[in-house]
């Protein structure tokens, strides 16, 4: 009688530790997703000011830019990376501009087109939620 109630127990126990470690995974999804969206929110507002703004304010914004594709390099695949390096390259030429300077010149063209549809394109497959939330009893 004892035994079997000792064992109810554990089992009791090992059921807890699954649904804890349940709950910890869906955590970690979760908090993945809302680092990545803080991070694409923060590049594509960095575009819309530097395409915006007069030549300091572009410095201002092409500074946001830089801080948030650096934000980026633990959160995305190569591929976000390599157009992320592009963007920066483009938003640089634009940055370069002088003072006065209309900055729909050089390599705005990518930056509009990126946040028409490119980046919506881009960064889709990382924020998608269309993992299926696992049933109680299996976790995959």
């Amino acid at each position: 009688m004892v035994a079997w109630i000792a064992g109810l127990i554990a089992m009791l126990g090992v059921l807890i530790a699954y649904f804890q470690w349940l709950t910890a995974h869906q955590r970690i999804i979760m908090d993945l997703f809302e680092e990545r969206v803080g991070v694409i929110n923060e590049i594509e507002e960095s575009i819309r000011l530097g395409l915006d703004e007069e030549s300091k304010g572009r410095q201002r914004a092409f500074y946001r830019f830089v801080m948030a594709e650096r934000r980026a390099r633990f959160l995305f695949g190569e591929d976000v990376l390599i157009a992320l390096k592009e963007l920066r390259e483009a938003f640089a030429a634009i940055n370069a501009l002088g003072p006065g300077s209309p900055p729909h010149v050089a390599g705005s063209e990518k930056l509009t087109d990126f946040l028409a549809a490119d980046g919506t394109q881009l960064f889709a497959p990382y924020v998608r939620m269309d993992q299926t939330m696992p049933s109680l009893w299996r976790p995959f």
